[in-house]
């Protein structure tokens, strides 16, 4: 694939705009010759505090909790703290990644207290940190009917999960965007993929090349015939903003 190389690359970001002047995605802009739009292609609706409650009433029988995401992290502590749920201090988090055990620092400052991390950044390491922990009783939060490879191969193995609904994910009706002028287009999650799908059935592949951010989303469009041009995480590409900088020569 070739990379691009001229000036006023456009991106479009399928997310809200972050608020926070510092987002590493809005400093790309004003970096470089890149211009950023955003616009989520799905909407995220957390449950209500009370189905959090009933749901988690039994939440000191689960050991482990499991984050794949920067959303699920948002969501989970944004609930624990809005009814006042605790969270053990002999609970084991086990992150995908050491970015997101670092974004969830801020959430529950594991350093001051017992909980033990585990860290991978293969998700085939992720899964083989199961079965080394294979008597943990694993607890899942996350968008509704979550069949992802994790949950797949805690079954397979007989490892105890739970999978715990903390948002409804709802998509956004995108069928006025002008997806054909952008250069590339950055995907968060398999939703805004299968959307993106939903809304233009009949899309004609052109210049516009597609990035996406996660492994389940990176399967979802392998699904397609859309050409990705950026996985993030892969080998050697740890950092969105570090591969679309290199792919661009920005």
């Amino acid at each position: 694939m070739q990379k691009i190389v001229q000036t006023n690359t456009k991106i479009l970001f399928t997310q809200q705009k972050s608020q926070d002047k510092a987002c590493p995605y809005l400093l790309l802009s004003k970096k470089s010759n890149i211009h950023i739009d955003f616009y989520p292609f799905v909407s995220i609706k957390p449950v209500s505090k009370g189905d959090f409650q009933y749901n988690l009433r039994n939440i000191r029988q689960y050991s482990s909790i499991i984050f794949t995401n920067k959303t699920t992290i948002d969501y989970f502590f944004y609930l624990c703290s809005a009814t006042r749920t605790s969270i053990h201090q002999n609970v084991k988090f086990f992150f995908l990644t050491e970015q997101l055990f670092i974004y969830a620092l801020k959430y529950i400052h594991i350093k001051n207290k017992k909980n033990k991390t585990i860290i991978k950044n293969s998700f085939d390491e992720f899964l083989i940190s199961f079965l080394e922990n294979c008597k943990e009783q694993y607890l899942i939060p996350g968008k509704h009917k979550n069949n992802g490879k994790i949950v797949k191969f805690l079954k397979n193995y007989k490892i105890c999960y739970e999978e715990f609904t903390i948002f409804y994910s709802i998509s956004n009706n995108i069928a006025h965007l002008p997806v054909h002028s952008y250069n590339i287009i950055v995907f968060f999650n398999p939703q805004s993929i299968q959307c993106f799908m939903h809304y233009f059935p009949n899309y004609q592949i052109n210049h516009t090349v597609f990035a996406t951010l996660g492994h389940t989303t990176a399967q979802e469009i392998k699904k397609t015939s859309l050409p990705l041009a950026i996985q993030v995480p892969s080998k050697g590409n740890t950092s969105l903003i570090e591969s679309i900088k290199h792919y661009c020569n920005a």
